[in-house]
């Protein structure tokens, strides 16, 4: 979008400063003729800025989506760290709980040895 419309505003600036030019070389006195080219540079510099302004907004709708794409993978990444952290947490207490049945049960096994005759 943006390099048509910058293809735009730079034909439009050539068209206008075709048609000044030719306005202001223009060597005939016929009031018409001088009013059409003055109306023809006149479109043809609305043209211009009107393709200057969709040239802008094309710029400013692709920053404002960069910028909406970076929050939404800094939102993502933040979400992602929390899910991980999460089941970091969850798997060290199932691992506690494990390492903690395991030791109750080396003590039992121990002492059952001990105390058998």
């Amino acid at each position: 979008v943006s390099f048509v419309a910058s293809r735009a505003k730079s034909a439009a600036f050539a068209a206008a400063e075709k048609a000044k030019k030719t306005y202001e070389s223009c060597e005939s006195t016929s009031r018409e003729s001088a009013q059409r080219k003055q109306q023809e540079a006149s479109a043809t510099q609305m043209q211009a800025i009107h393709a200057t302004v969709l040239d802008f907004e094309a710029n400013a709708a692709k920053r404002r989506s960069a910028i909406a794409l970076a929050k939404d993978m800094k939102n993502w990444n933040a979400h992602r760290k929390l899910d991980l952290l999460n089941s970091c947490v969850k798997v060290a207490t199932e691992q506690r709980e494990a390492c903690r049945k395991s030791a109750a049960d080396w003590d039992l096994l121990q002492n059952g040895l001990v105390d058998a005759p």
